[in-house]
This record gives structure tokens, sequence and C-alpha cells, in this order.
């Protein structure tokens, strides 16, 4: 009887086993599906603008600003699309610590994929 309970207990793992592998490969494609999908949810010529603020305790002060923009492009006769990001701090926060950075790369429209 002890043998009997030992493989019904093997075999209820391997079982569970079964039922969470088929589970994860099922959720897996169907994340796949998702992250394939083409949703492009902006369009040349749109930008972002945030301020940059900094919190020491109670004190909120405003100290910079970044834009996100994208643009139509071409390189060579390939169309793409220029990714632009631009930061700077204030200049009246230079003093403690200035910022002037620009990011740029070029893109794919259908893919999204580096140039």
């Amino acid at each position: 009887m002890a043998i009997f309970v030992y493989l019904s207990k093997i075999i209820m793992k391997i079982w569970l086993a079964f039922i969470l592998f088929s589970f994860l490969s099922t959720a897996h494609s169907e994340a796949q599906e998702l992250c394939n999908a083409n949703r492009i949810n902006f369009q040349p010529g749109e930008s972002l603008n945030y301020v940059v603020s900094y919190n020491w305790f109670v004190i909120w002060t405003e100290v910079g600003e970044v834009t996100f923009s994208l643009e139509n492009a071409k390189i060579g006769e390939i169309s793409c699309y220029h990714l632009l990001g631009l930061g700077q701090t204030y200049p009246g926060w230079d003093l403690f610590f200035k910022v002037r950075d620009r990011y740029e790369s070029w893109v794919y429209p259908e893919t999204l994929k580096p140039f």
C-alpha cells in the first residue's frame, strides 16, 4: 500500500509539472505575439517636454529641462526616424552641476530597430 501512495505522489508531481509547463509555454507564446505587435503610438513631429526637479527633504526645486523629439529623416535614400533627446540644467544651477546632454538615434520606421 505504501508503494501505491508513493507512486501516486510521483505521478501527481509529474502531472502538475506537465500542466505548469504547458501553461507557461502558452503564456510565453502569447507574450511573444504581444511583443511582436506593431504598435507605434507616436508620429514624426511630436515632442515631449519635461521639467526636471530636485528634492531635498521638503524642498522641491526645478533644476532643468528635458526634451524628446521625433522627426522624419533620410540617410542616403533610406527613410528613417531621427530620435533626439536634449537635457540641460537651468543656468542658475550650472554652478552646482552643469548638464548639456544630447542623445541621438536613427531607427527604421517599421521596426524601430537602430539604423
